[in-house]
């Protein structure tokens, strides 16, 4: 989730890292999408109820994405950025599926088609070998073409096959890897990243419309994740937790800080075209130092909300 808040940083800068940021961190989304795909294999494996699946995941997204909604769509509604029809599709999070009105993030409804496919995803990776599983991807990615040029639908639709390919991930987790699986990935994922460098100098136009923003993180997100939990096993055997525990909080509480950096971010584009008396670079730097607090705020709440429910 850092890598997407870094993402929307968008901090004037000549920085070439924060520049690199602002090109490609909305791949944190596909990490956070791969790694969801293998924490909800197990999790829906536990018992194998769809119902009760779902049931755990609501009680786990309602009790913070309720209260920080009914918040933001008075705010919105008021500052005249929010008509009355898309009152009810953003209280459920499912804007997202209107080709119309505004949403406060795709992301929502993303992660909602993600939870509600599970059950199929999750029995048919169980229950067929690897090949099979890799045909579902492949399909997968054929038929998100359907959904080329509707600019509401795919940027959730072509996450769907690297949310598989995390279920395959988790299914065959005890697999020990040798250097040519290594070799494999590195090779893939050099491949994604050449082909998404190559999109957005030569077919910018396509990046959009046709998910080639999305569609080489496929192959790119795994070998990330790889790579990631290589250098975290690494610094933990030389004893520096650091980083891990630090990678644990934010996983913890990575919706509560998805939610307050897209509010306040939003906040701060809107004050910098508008306000003088604070300079632009100002503002983002108080917004990004808000964002945490707020996160924490936000978790204190859902915790409450949550003991009531219960």
């Amino acid at each position: 989730m850092l890598f997407v808040v870094l993402f929307h940083f968008n901090y004037p800068t000549t920085s070439r890292i924060l520049s690199y940021c602002n090109t490609f961190g909305y791949g944190g989304v596909d990490i956070f999408i791969f790694a969801s795909g293998i924490g909800n294999y197990h999790s829906y494996l536990k018992d194998a109820s769809p119902l009760s699946f779902l049931s755990r995941k609501i009680k786990r997204l309602a009790p913070t994405y309720i209260p920080f909604i009914i918040v933001w769509i008075p705010t919105m509604l008021i500052l005249g950025k929010l008509d009355s029809n898309s009152i009810i599709g953003n209280l459920f999070g499912i804007q997202g599926l209107s080709s119309s009105g505004h949403e406060f993030n795709w992301f929502i409804t993303c992660i909602l088609i993600c939870y509600i496919l599970t059950p199929y995803f999750a029995s048919f990776v169980y229950k067929h070998s690897l090949s099979a599983s890799l045909l579902l991807v492949m399909v997968l990615i054929v038929l998100s073409s359907v959904f080329w040029n509707d600019n509401q639908q795919i940027i959730s639709v072509c996450r769907l096959p690297l949310y598989v390919i995390g279920m395959c991930f988790a299914k065959y987790e005890n697999y020990k890897l040798n250097w040519v699986h290594y070799v494999i990935s590195l090779l893939l994922s050099t491949l994604g990243f050449s082909t998404l460098i190559y999109s957005l100098k030569h077919v910018p136009n396509l990046l959009w419309s046709h998910g080639l923003h999305w569609y080489p993180f496929i192959v790119i997100a795994p070998t990330l994740c790889i790579i990631l939990s290589k250098l975290l096993d690494a610094l933990n055997s030389v004893k520096c937790p650091v980083p891990e525990t630090v990678f644990n909080i934010v996983g913890k509480h990575s919706f509560e800080i998805f939610l307050s950096h897209i509010a306040i971010f939003g906040a701060v584009r809107a004050a910098s075209a508008q306000l003088t008396i604070i300079s632009e670079r100002a503002l983002w730097i108080i917004g990004v130092i808000v964002v945490f607090p707020a996160a924490a705020f936000l978790s204190f709440v859902s915790n409450h909300a949550t003991r009531i429910i219960k």
